[in-house]
């Protein structure tokens, strides 16, 4: 019988589980450098011979050595992808496609829903005092870049359990080493890019713009504020609580002969965690332990204590930061979203012990010391 016939075949999710935790386990002695935005064009700009200055190009040619070598790679994230869409130009959204590839290896950090899901998990097992598998949660959070969007297996229904298995993991092992984002952008046009685009940041900037001239010269202090914005953060959190977390805690809590949590009771119960959450996060040294909270409420709270306003773009810059500080090394950003990250009143670099850096002559400086 052949080696190949002799494999098991975990259901489809599992394998996936399996497969995504080998791949966080893979990039542990890595250097993870996370780029925002700006650093991807202008690793762009110098791979394509645009125009950009000296340190910008020297920059890129560093980051390039570092990931043939194998000392790092620079992980694609769900922000990166909804920036890309936004590319108008059909030749320069391949080009960073082409960038992104060379330089992601294909690994991305799972995408945000996925991400809350693992975190609250994380958090309300310990919290509840809930046995679980024991991952390191630093190796749940990756996974390859095509599915950062979501995972669709094929189904046939006349197939057995066995065989369905089979086919779903084949599927999705040979999807993983076949795709790239170039892949993925050659098979978009304008259209379906403009539409694909979800979130427009002006809505958001202008309320919160609203926020800051609502407290003229009486602005609340930065710990006052950052409660605030935990409880709002915490509050964004009800659909992953209610739409599967809720139930996987209930049948923990309750035993498998307790049933499936019924789906009229989840916001109820829903509404139990999101309390549990917010008093614990009272003290706002605990609350790094829940990324989706704290880097959002610390980076919107260090702006409004500061009065300054909120610019077209820096909604994208909250979310870069909200996938580059828990789970990667270094994230190479612009000066203004640096100086709201490290040190105080946030603190949120520090907390996760990620490098952020603005400075081009020290962003060189720390990729050539890294080996």
């Amino acid at each position: 019988m052949s080696s190949q016939s002799n494999k098991i075949h975990l259901p489809a999710s599992a394998h996936v589980r399996s497969e995504n935790i080998k791949i966080g386990k893979s990039l542990q002695d890595k250097a993870k450098i996370y780029l925002d935005q700006r650093w991807w064009i202008h690793c762009r700009q110098a791979m394509f011979n645009e125009t950009c200055t000296d340190n910008q190009r020297e920059i890129c040619h560093l980051l390039q050595a570092l990931v043939k070598s194998g000392s790092a790679v620079c992980p694609m994230a769900e922000p990166v992808f909804s920036e890309l869409l936004k590319i108008p130009d059909e030749s320069t959204r391949k080009n960073m496609a082409v960038v992104i590839d060379e330089l992601s290896l294909g690994y991305s950090l799972q995408s945000d829903a996925t991400l809350d899901r693992i975190e609250l998990l994380d958090v309300l097992t310990r919290i509840l005092k809930i046995k679980t598998e024991g991952h390191n949660i630093h190796n749940l959070v990756w996974t390859h870049l095509s599915w950062v969007l979501g995972l669709k297996l094929p189904i046939d229904q006349e197939a057995s359990l066995v065989d369905t298995a089979r086919i779903q993991s084949d599927y999705f092992d040979n999807r993983v080493s076949s795709t790239t984002m170039v892949d993925f952008v050659s098979e978009w046009d304008p259209v379906t890019a403009k539409a694909a685009i979800t979130v427009d940041d002006r809505q958001i900037i202008e309320a919160a713009n609203n926020e800051i001239d609502s407290y003229g010269r009486q602005r609340p202090l930065f710990s006052e504020l950052f409660l605030r914005q935990c409880a709002v953060a915490v509050e964004k959190l009800r659909p992953a609580l209610i739409n599967d977390v809720a139930a996987y805690l209930w049948t923990k809590m309750k035993g498998e002969s307790a049933g499936i949590l019924p789906i009229a009771s989840r916001d109820n119960v829903a509404s139990k965690f999101i309390c549990i959450l917010i008093n614990r996060y009272v003290e706002a040294g605990t609350a790094f332990e829940l990324p989706a909270v704290q880097i959002p409420a610390a980076i919107i709270a260090a702006k409004v204590s500061s009065g300054h306003k909120f610019r077209h773009g820096d909604y994208w810059d909250i979310r870069h930061a909200r996938f580059a500080l828990p789970y990667c090394t270094h994230f190479l950003t612009e000066r203004s979203l640096a100086s709201l990250v490290v040190g105080k009143p946030g603190n949120a670099a520090n907390l996760y012990q990620c490098k952020v850096l603005s400075d081009e002559e020290k962003i060189i400086k720390e990729l050539q010391a890294i080996t």
